[in-house]
């Protein structure tokens, strides 16, 4: 098992509109991280949706600050909203429909350790249509090649990302 001394606190926000199965899938594999010290945020979108505030109260191990927003604010202003919220030292957003590894927390945080141009970690995805698996690699914000993070950037936002201190 891999070990961090003095583990930075990472944020994980989940931005949701009321699909509480999905969120509750997510936190279920949250708690296999391979990484204790984790807040989570948790926005839901939709305002008649209270299972997933029962769902949140069930998981009394993991550190979640739950928010039903009183009116639907959008996408992105529920994004916004969980990293306004959000007090650790690294921070990501991870969709209710997302799984990322056991070890994906702990590999970001020996690479913010080990390199202090640290800025951004994708790890891998694995894509999933048609019951066909295809891990796809994902490059560093600073490859200069076609898929890089920082061409896909000119036209989108960030998302999915560890974000050091610094930039949030």
């Amino acid at each position: 098992m891999k070990v961090l001394e003095n583990s930075p606190l990472v944020s994980i926000g989940i931005p949701t509109f009321n699909r509480p199965n999905g969120l509750e899938s997510v936190l279920k594999s949250i708690l296999k991280y391979n990484y204790q010290n984790i807040e989570i945020i948790v926005s839901e979108n939709e305002p008649s949706c209270f299972k997933s505030e029962l769902i949140c109260r069930s998981y009394p191990s993991l550190k979640i600050n739950y928010t039903r927003q009183k009116e639907n604010i959008g996408w992105i202003k529920n994004f916004t909203y969980v990293l306004s919220h959000s007090t650790g030292d690294f921070f990501y957003w991870h969709a209710d429909d997302d799984f990322y590894s056991e070890d994906f927390i702990i590999d970001a945080m020996i690479l913010a350790k080990n390199d202090i141009n640290f800025v951004s970690y994708l790890g891998k995805t694995i894509c999933i249509l048609n019951n066909k698996c295809k891990e796809v690699s994902q490059y560093s914000i600073f490859s200069e090649n076609k898929y890089s993070m920082s061409r896909k950037l000119e036209g989108c936002a960030k998302i999915n990302n560890m974000i050091p201190p610094q930039l949030k």
